[in-house]
Order: C-alpha cells, then structure tokens, then sequence
C-alpha cells in the first residue's frame, strides 16, 4: 500500500533505486526511449503520471500533484512517444520524454463521455468504461451501448 516504487536488478535481486511516489502507483505503463539521446524515461500511473529516469528513478516530469484538479481515471497508456492519460472528463495527451502537453480532449464537454480504461489500436484511441465502449478516430467517436448476451445453446442439445 505504500507509494515507494522500487527498480530491482534482474540478476541479483538487489535495489537498484526507490521513489516515494506519495501514493500508491496503479500502473507501469512502460519504458519509452527519447531517440535524441537515448534517455529511457519509467512512466507509472497513480492518480498523476509520472515519468521517472529508468535508471536511476530521478523523476524528469509529472502531470497533477495532489493539490491540482488533475486525477487519473482509469488506465492510461504508452503509444510510441506519447502517454495517454485519462481523467473523468478529459483525455490529456503529454510527450513521454519531458510530460509536455500536446493536446487536451474534452470528453465530457464536447462529447458526453467520461474517461476510463485507454487502449491504442490503429487510428483510434479507445476507451472502456463500467458499461460502455467508445473509439476515436479520424471520424466522429462510435459508441457501443451494453446489450444482454445471448445464451448459446450447449453443445449437447445441439446434436
């Protein structure tokens, strides 16, 4: 429950670094590499994001800090060079090497949607919530609303 997060070597098992996050991280988004000079940078998920040196668990950067309106919403994600990070009502889309902002959606505002589980697929950016799907793409965002499954018939009956 504590919010240090802890780099191990894989051979030996020993601490390599330790970050006091200040919360508990909900998610390893994973490791991205700045091709200007190789710098690998650690993002992890709490109710910010945060970007931390690989190697040495400095942190480079962080979006939110516990006195800003800035809560994570679900799971974020890695794409390439951008972290997507979802809150109740907006995606933020920040550089994975430094945390810039590069572009803010508003979900509720302009969509009448709410933030979730972020997924990346070819040319959308999807996002699961307790009982609705939603892709964007290059057209207007399409919904898909719960529906009741169906029973299939067991096998046996069948034959």
């Amino acid at each position: 429950d504590a919010g240090v997060l802890l780099a191990l070597d894989s051979a030996s098992g020993l601490v390599l670094w330790s970050r006091d996050l200040r919360t508990r991280p909900r998610a390893i988004l994973g490791i991205g590499r700045d091709p200007s000079d190789g710098d690998r940078t650690l993002v992890v998920q709490t109710d910010q994001m945060w970007g931390l040196d690989a190697e040495t668990g400095r942190v480079r950067w962080q979006v939110g800090d516990q006195h800003s309106q800035f809560r994570t919403h679900g799971r974020g994600a890695l794409a390439g060079d951008t972290v997507v990070c979802p809150t109740r009502e907006e995606i933020w889309i920040v550089d994975h090497a430094t945390g810039a902002l590069r572009r803010r959606l508003r979900l509720a505002e302009d969509h009448r949607e709410s933030g979730g589980n972020v997924l990346i697929a070819p040319d959308r950016l999807i996002i699961t919530g307790s009982n609705r799907l939603t892709a964007f793409g290059p057209s207007a965002p399409a919904r898909a609303e719960p529906h009741r499954p169906r029973l299939l018939p067991n096998r046996a009956e069948t034959q």
